[in-house]
């Protein structure tokens, strides 16, 4: 089985390419994002990918959308990481569509304004399996803390500059005491 890794972040490169069909099964997602501009670092043995998104700051390549999410759908089963630093587009039916990527178990969402108790709501019901969550420099608050505590499989999450309290920490880490929070 192939895994996939994607990261999105913002950078200040010029990207070339995009596809505008929805890509429905591996081979195509994996061509759609490689079409987008993703870098594409295959592991030596063949089963594992690394495919690294980046976003021009300078509005010449557009953040991923929630259509953009449909397009990864072919990535179902293979898909282990994703990255969307600092991409502030996806709204709550984007992180719902994350739900269908049955083996992801890293969502790192660093930088994104966008990504608040409703949006880490929707990644808590259809990605209840996470083990790796980062969500610094989002606008979660302490309503984070019962989204974050449903998620009983989270080993670690970083909460660093956001809006959560010391309190809430406390009130999480009794919740779950093997989570480690980066702060």
């Amino acid at each position: 089985m192939r895994s996939y890794f994607v990261q999105v972040s913002v950078c200040g490169l010029v990207l070339l390419g995009t596809s505008s069909t929805v890509a429905q099964t591996e081979e195509q997602s994996l061509k759609w994002a490689i079409d987008w501009g993703a870098s594409h670092y295959p592991s030596p043995d063949g089963t594992r990918h690394e495919l690294i998104f980046r976003v021009d700051r300078l509005g010449k390549r557009n953040p991923l959308s929630d259509k953009d999410v449909l397009k990864l759908s072919g990535l179902t089963n293979s898909l282990e990481k994703l990255s969307l630093y600092g991409n502030h587009e996806l709204t709550v039916e984007g992180y719902r569509q994350l739900g269908k990527m049955k083996h992801l178990w890293g969502l790192f969402l660093s930088q994104n304004s966008n990504v608040g108790d409703a949006e880490l709501g929707a990644i808590s019901k259809s990605l209840p399996k996470l083990t790796q969550l980062d969500l610094s420099e989002t606008s979660v608050t302490d309503t984070a803390v019962e989204h974050l505590a449903s998620l009983k499989d989270l080993e670690k999450v970083n909460l660093k500059k956001t809006k959560i309290s010391d309190e809430a920490v406390r009130r999480l880490q009794k919740a779950n005491p093997d989570l480690k929070v980066y702060r």
